[in-house]
């Protein structure tokens, strides 16, 4: 087991529920996206620690690039808000 990518899991999963937590207290997409796209992260940890990295190569580049995607327009979002 890499303990670099049990600690990242474990983080991702925290800003996930932190994420959602922060949409049901405040009603703002913006903590919603950035949360789920931690958890794609999560996702993308969690194919590395069951040894699937290599085959999975495709799926874990655009589920991180799905996931910054998110996080730029979670950001633009609040940053946007008058």
């Amino acid at each position: 087991m890499d303990l670099i990518n049990i600690i990242n899991t474990a983080l991702c999963v925290i800003i996930l529920v932190l994420g959602y937590w922060g949409f049901t207290q405040k009603r703002m997409k913006a903590p919603l996206l950035i949360g789920i796209a931690f958890g794609f992260f999560g996702v993308s940890h969690i194919v590395q620690l069951i040894g699937l990295e290599a085959s999975l190569l495709n799926f874990i580049i655009t589920i991180r690039v799905i996931a910054y995607v998110m996080v730029v327009f979670a950001l633009w979002m609040f940053a946007a808000k008058d």
